[in-house]
C-alpha cells in the first residue's frame, strides 16, 4: 500500500461534506424545533443518515481507497471472537427491552434501520476514511487517539437536534470511548463490516432501553425528570467503560506494527 502525505487532508475534507450532510440537510427539509435523539429516529427513516453513507462510498469509489478503508473480507474467521465482549452488552440491552413488553411497532423498525445507518455511516468515517487518513500522517496510537478525539467532538452536534448541548457533551465522551473498541475490532478483524454490524447494533439496543423506560413509565421517563436525564446520558458512559478497557487490551501492542500492518 502506497502512502501520500495527502491522504489526511482528503480525509478532512470528506468529514466536512460528511457533517455538512447530517447537520444542514435536516434544517433544510424540516426546519423544525429540536428533539430528543430517540425521537429523531423512531418516528420516519432519515433522509440525511440515509445521504450519509452514500456519500462516502461515492468518495471512496473515487478515490479507490475500498480495501485501504477496510471494506473487505476479515483476516480470519476466528478474528470474529474478539466481538463476544460488546455482543453480551448489545444481547443484555435487547433482553431487557424485549422483556419489558417492547414489541415490534413502527418506532422499533424506524430504530433498527437508522440505527444501522448510523453504524455504516460512522465506521465508513472514522474507522474507514478518517482512520486511514491519519494513518498515513501518525505514529499508530497518534491516529487512533486523533481519530476517536475527533469522533466523540463530533457528537457534540447532536445539541442542535435536541437542543441540549450538556447531554450533547456527556454523549460526546461516551462515543469517543466506544470509539476506541470499535477501533479495536477494525484493526484486529482487518475488516470494517464488524465494526459496522456492532455499532449498528450497539445504537439500536441503547435506544431501544430508552424507549422501553418511556413505554414502562411515561411519568418518570419525562425529560423534565432530573433522576432520569441524569441516567439517560450517564449510563452510555458506564456501558461503554469496561469496553474501553477491553479496547486498550486488544490493542496491545499496536505501536509496534507499521500503518501497513494495521490496516492488513
Amino acid at each position: 500500500m502506497k502512502i501520500k502525505s495527502n491522504q489526511l487532508i482528503i480525509a478532512l475534507i470528506i468529514l466536512a461534506g460528511w457533517i455538512t450532510i447530517l447537520v444542514i440537510v435536516p434544517d433544510f427539509l424540516h426546519g423544525k424545533a429540536p428533539e430528543s435523539l430517540d425521537s429523531s429516529v423512531s418516528q420516519s427513516v432519515s433522509i440525511p443518515l440515509l445521504l450519509a453513507p452514500i456519500f462516502l462510498l461515492a468518495a471512496v469509489a473515487v478515490l479507490g481507497w475500498r480495501r485501504e478503508i477496510g471494506l473487505k473480507e476479515t483476516g480470519s474467521a476466528r478474528s470474529l471472537l474478539i466481538a463476544w465482549f460488546p455482543l453480551l452488552f448489545i444481547l443484555a440491552f435487547f433482553g431487557f427491552s424485549l422483556a419489558s413488553g417492547l414489541s415490534l411497532t413502527a418506532a422499533t423498525t424506524f430504530v433498527l434501520i437508522n440505527t444501522v445507518l448510523v453504524g455504516i455511516s460512522e465506521e465508513l468515517m472514522f474507522r474507514g476514511v478518517l482512520l486511514y487518513g491519519a494513518l498515513t500522517q501518525f505514529r499508530v496510537w497518534t491516529a487512533v487517539f486523533f481519530t476517536n478525539i475527533i469522533f466523540g467532538s463530533v457528537h457534540i452536534l447532536n445539541g442542535f437536534t435536541t437542543g441540549d448541548f450538556t447531554s450533547a457533551a456527556i454523549q460526546s465522551l461516551s462515543a469517543a470511548m466506544a470509539g476506541f473498541w470499535f477501533t479495536a475490532i477494525r484493526l484486529r478483524t482487518k475488516s470494517l463490516f464488524p465494526a459496522m454490524i456492532l455499532h449498528g447494533l450497539w445504537d439500536c439496543g441503547l435506544i431501544l432501553i430508552t424507549l422501553t423506560g418511556k413505554q414502562i413509565s411515561p411519568e418518570t421517563s419525562d425529560p423534565s425528570n432530573t433522576a432520569f436525564s441524569a441516567m439517560s446520558v450517564i449510563s452510555p458512559v458506564l456501558f461503554n467503560l469496561p469496553l474501553f478497557l477491553y479496547a486498550l487490551w486488544l490493542m496491545r501492542g499496536i505501536g509496534k506494527e507499521s500503518s501497513e500492518e494495521v490496516l492488513g
